[in-house]
């Protein structure tokens, strides 16, 4: 292989030294490519190139200190500016044979201020053959030009080792760096495996927090399913249950309405029967009547009372044991009632079913070895508890529907007791509160519409209690009656310690029997009929008004009537109720003042008041029930 080399050697300048210039007889580049034959270096390669460049410089200093440069000769062309070219060839002919082109090719220059060294190649020989010639090549140096060669060396040399020490210190810091690379990676790696084995576990933690309440939610989704599935199971066993109690309660209800149809059959011809006998017995009464009132009004009553016969009805009292021979028994001792014919055949036939009916009870206790004072001991229980309450109506009505079907006893028994204890009530001195009448009004009207038997004998019991219900009044006269006691006695005082009781409390107890009376003819109870209502009440006070004389008693009658039905009957008929109360005004209230020595003012100062402040435009005390949540029924 051949090598060429460019030597170019230069005239230096004043002050300048001479150098030369080696190059490669190469192009300098060729296609982008730089001419450098190791581009890629590190620095590894520079400390070595460094030392070996020491090494050369080295071997010139030994070789010039012992053969000292001379100045060049006059043969050599010191005033060319530009340098020479030398070429040299290791072997004038290649491998084949052929001689190598002598074209000088290009090559890389080193300049060297003063110094002598190979090229590239570095051979020994080169250096000797460069040594030989140098004369030619260099001038010849003084010894100022020898000590700054030196200090130049010198210092070319501490260059050289502060390069290196700087060197060494980026090689040792570079390492440094690379292990605090290092551990900085490690350690971010360990914080990374860290942070993954923390997420795991958090991950773990939410998993199993989300299975706790997957399950938790299906436990109660499953709770529920089971709470739902018992109460619809449960609603199932009680509708059934309801169906069966209502079916029975179905067939229990028709064999009693079976049993009363057949009752009321039965009645029914024992009343046709009694109903002819009766006929005939009235006729045979009337004849005798009218005899012995043409006598009465001759003899006794004279003038004052011959406009009150047109009117004289004789009936039967309730004190006898049979109607006919009440009837006949009146009449003929000259005893004179006033009453309407209509309210007369009322007040026998009630009477008649009662007593038809405490008959069939005694022969139905007698004949039975069951013991039926429990019962009416708990009907009368119920009846005492009655208040002016919704809830305590609905309770007790419950109750008492519940003992008058009992089948262990006899409903004539039970409804019999029922229209006992509630009439009796009025002796209660409580029942003076109205909230108490119009609780027990409704009792009444809600028993009646389920047992409606029991309103005629309800009814009865009034009659029987108070002569003013039908209504009814008995004139007083010495010829038909013994004594004023006798009288009293007849028309329901009462004997206290064999003393006839005074007429304030024979007037108490007689408003007491004429509110509970007007409460039930003024109640109406949403989804019940009421069988004796609001039209008995017109007609009760039609007849009271058309029949009945104006005295202390009746005053007092019709002042309790009006203050405790007189809101519901101005309700109904309005204007009519309004012509009525002006006939009170213009008839009934003249007649009371133009009587003396009987305590009327009172009575008068009542009704005045009750029709001038229009006291039937505002609801009675205790008329509107208490409301409770816990009501069972509604009521109007």
């Amino acid at each position: 292989m051949t090598e060429w080399l460019k030597l170019a050697y230069s005239q230096p300048s004043k002050g300048q030294r001479n150098f030369l210039e080696l190059r490669l007889r190469v192009p300098q580049g060729s296609h982008g490519l730089s001419a450098d034959p190791r581009p890629d270096w590190k620095v590894d390669d520079l400390i070595a190139e460094l030392d070996a460049v020491e090494t050369k410089l080295r071997r010139v200093v030994l070789l010039k200190s012992s053969t000292p440069l001379e100045r060049p000769t006059a043969t050599c062309n010191l005033k060319n500016t530009t340098g020479f070219v030398m070429c040299l060839s290791d072997d004038e002919y290649g491998e084949n044979g052929e001689s190598l082109s002598k074209k000088p090719m290009g090559g890389i220059c080193f300049s060297c201020n003063g110094l002598d060294f190979d090229s590239s190649s570095g051979e020994t020989e080169d250096e000797s053959d460069l040594g030989t010639d140098d004369t030619c090549l260099m001038r010849k140096s003084g010894v100022a030009e020898g000590l700054l060669f030196e200090l130049e060396r010198e210092r070319q040399l501490r260059v050289q080792e502060e390069i290196r020490e700087k060197v060494r210190a980026l090689q040792a810091e570079w390492r440094k760096e690379i292990e605090r690379s290092s551990s900085d990676l490690l350690l971010v790696e360990k914080d990374i495996e860290a942070k993954r084995e923390t997420e795991k576990k958090l991950d773990k933690h939410y998993l199993r927090k989300i299975a706790e309440a997957r399950d938790l939610y299906l436990s109660a989704v499953q709770r529920d399913h089971e709470q739902r599935s018992q109460i619809e199971e449960r609603r199932i066993r009680e509708e059934a249950a309801i169906g069966e109690a209502k079916r029975k309660e179905k067939l229990r209800e028709e064999e009693r309405l079976e049993k009363a149809k057949a009752e009321a059959q039965a009645r029914l011809e024992s009343a046709r029967a009694f109903e002819a006998a009766q006929k005939a017995a009235v006729e045979v009464a009337r004849k005798v009547a009218a005899e012995v009132a043409e006598r009465q009004a001759a003899e006794i009553m004279r003038k004052s009372e011959e406009a009150a016969l047109e009117k004289v009805n004789v009936v039967e009292t309730s004190e006898k044991l049979t109607r006919v021979d009440n009837s006949l028994k009146l009449q003929s001792t000259g005893i004179i009632t006033k009453v309407s014919e209509t309210a007369a055949k009322l007040e026998a036939d009630r009477i008649g079913k009662s007593e038809d009916l405490e008959q069939q009870n005694r022969s139905l206790k007698t004949s039975s070895n069951n013991e039926f004072k429990s019962f009416e001991q708990k009907i009368y229980l119920r009846v005492r508890q009655i208040t002016g309450s919704q809830l305590n109506i609905s309770s007790k009505l419950h109750d008492l529907v519940e003992i008058i079907q009992d089948p262990a006893c006899p409903q004539s028994i039970s409804i019999s007791a029922f229209a006992k204890m509630v009439v009796a009530q009025c002796d209660s001195p409580t029942l003076n509160m109205n909230h108490d009448a119009f609780g027990l009004g409704y009792l009444i009207v809600l028993v009646t519409s389920q047992v409606p038997v029991s309103m005629d004998l309800v009814l009865a019991e009034f009659h029987k209690a108070c002569i003013y219900t039908i209504p009814k009044h008995i004139q007083f006269s010495k010829f038909a009656f013994n004594s004023e006691e006798e009288y009293y006695k007849m028309i329901g005082y009462r004997d206290e310690d064999g003393h006839i009781e005074s007429t304030e409390s024979y007037l108490d107890r007689t408003v007491a029997y004429i509110r509970l009376y007007a409460a039930l003819v003024q109640t109406d109870v949403m989804n019940y009929r009421n069988l004796h209502g609001l039209k008995e009440g017109w007609a009760w006070l039609a007849r009271f008004l058309n029949h009945l004389p104006p005295n202390k008693h009746t005053a007092v009658v019709l002042d309790a009537f009006l203050k405790v039905a007189g809101f519901a009957l101005y309700r109904r008929y309005k204007r009519q109720f309004i012509k009525v109360l002006n006939v009170i005004s213009r008839k009934f209230l003249p007649s009371l003042k133009a009587q003396k020595g009987q305590n009327l003012e009172k009575a008068i100062f009542n009704l005045e008041e009750y029709i001038e402040s229009k006291k039937y435009l505002e609801e009675p005390e205790g008329w509107r029930l208490v409301q409770t949540t816990e009501s069972k029924i509604l009521l109007d």
